[in-house]
């Protein structure tokens, strides 16, 4: 198998609960190695519980997810964490009393190959520029540099992103686009939540569509002009 095929992540007939909310409902999905997959849909289809699911986050969970070939889902999201899988929630979670640079170093090294801080800054420019400064000086679009930088120190491989242009300005937008297109090239395999059609449509290998915790559609980046309709309807309030 050619190594770009190679599956990083298989996701099989996933069930997940919030107490008594069936929010998963036999999920599947295949994720190749060193590809970017964005995960579309409207609020409340289910996106973050899937990403959450894998992490290991999600308490109530049923069905099949292995990593690397491995079956994890009975283990819990610091196992998988050692695996090479970082998550990079939605809010971020940027201590707001310490600096950029502490931020980016409270994470351990969990798995030998992990991004150093000067690669990183160059990936970030603006966090170099910032490093002295708190969490809370720093704008949105700042924070999600911040964020994301802290998984690649820890040696993930495997990152799994919240909606990472959620509110960010036009100019911010395109720094992250930069930047997973250089993830992608050091073969980072990638797994993006997104709302931004535009952006995923311009990031993305392959796409998984879904709608009341369900799986309506997956498809890879060559058909995705022809899809454009149906994803629009599937994304609108």
């Amino acid at each position: 198998m050619p190594p770009e095929q190679r599956t990083r992540i298989e996701v099989r007939g996933l069930d997940a609960y919030y107490g008594e909310s069936h929010v998963l409902q036999g999920v599947d999905l295949t994720v190749h190695a060193g590809e970017i997959t964005a995960i579309l849909g409207r609020n409340g289809a289910g996106k973050t519980t899937l990403l959450r699911a894998i992490m290991g986050t999600v308490v109530t969970r049923k069905g099949v997810v292995l990593i690397d070939g491995r079956r994890v889902d009975h283990l819990s999201a610091y196992k998988i964490a050692r695996l090479g899988v970082g998550y990079v929630p939605e809010e971020r979670g940027i201590f707001s009393s310490l600096s950029v640079q502490e931020n980016l170093l409270l994470p351990p090294v969990l798995k030998a190959g992990g991004m150093s801080v000067d690669e990183i800054y160059r990936l970030f420019p603006n966090l170099r520029e910032r490093s002295r400064s708190q969490g809370t000086k720093l704008s949105g679009g700042e924070q999600q540099m911040l964020a994301t930088a802290r998984v690649l120190r820890t040696g993930a491989d495997i990152v799994l992103l919240d909606e990472p242009t959620e509110g960010l300005a036009p100019v911010i937008v395109d720094q992250i686009e930069g930047a997973l297109h250089e993830l992608k090239r050091r073969a980072f395999t990638v797994v993006l939540v997104e709302q931004n059609l535009t952006f995923a449509l311009e990031v993305a290998d392959r796409y998984l569509v879904m709608d009341e915790g369900r799986v309506v559609d997956f498809f890879d980046r060559v058909d995705a002009a022809a899809k454009i309709e149906s994803i629009t309807q599937y994304l609108s309030l």
